[in-house]
């Protein structure tokens, strides 16, 4: 009795490589969908602890400079104050940022920016009886809520930034 000899499979068949090469497709496409979508909120946590950490950075340096202030003056949106050794802090309020100049007699100006982007709006605020200043970071629509790129929504607190600060009565 003679046997046929077996022959063995070298290669793949094309329908086995065509299936391989479908099933990959699908898989990179998924993945890409999934790496965008990580990406997009991984930008989207960026932003708001940008907008937070700015917030706290410009809370605490108003306070400081205002509790040293001698002299305190509010025009529109710029607050003018006055510090000991000749020293001079403006802030500018704009709609998406509040700038911190100051400015001593024998240096160039020192500049700082507070930049919250086209979520937040900030105002100051003079109010009487007694002289206080409130300074507020609101989000942009009044809902807590600011546009993202592809249709949803960002939640934002309806005030990311609430000061009031009281002027003491020697200062003018």
């Amino acid at each position: 009795m003679t046997t046929l000899p077996k022959r063995r499979r070298r290669g793949v068949t094309l329908v086995e490589s065509l299936v391989m090469m479908s099933l990959l497709s699908v898989v990179l496409t998924l993945s890409t969908g999934l790496i965008h979508t990580a990406m997009h909120r991984h930008r989207q946590t960026q932003r708001a602890l940008t907008i937070e950490r700015d917030a706290w950075r410009l809370s605490h340096q108003l306070r400081r400079d205002v509790a040293s202030a001698t002299l305190a003056r509010l025009e529109g949106s710029t607050l003018e104050l006055e510090l000991p050794i000749q020293r001079t802090v403006v802030y500018r309020w704009q709609d998406d940022r509040v700038l911190r100049i100051e400015e001593r007699p024998d240096e160039s100006p020192r500049n700082e920016e507070f930049n919250w982007g086209e979520n937040g709006v900030a105002t100051v605020t003079e109010l009487d009886a007694p002289r206080r200043l409130v300074v507020s970071l609101r989000p942009k629509e009044s809902a807590g809520t600011s546009p993202a790129a592809n249709g949803q929504r960002l939640r934002l607190p309806p005030a990311l930034l609430q000061l009031e600060i009281s002027l003491s009565a020697e200062v003018p």
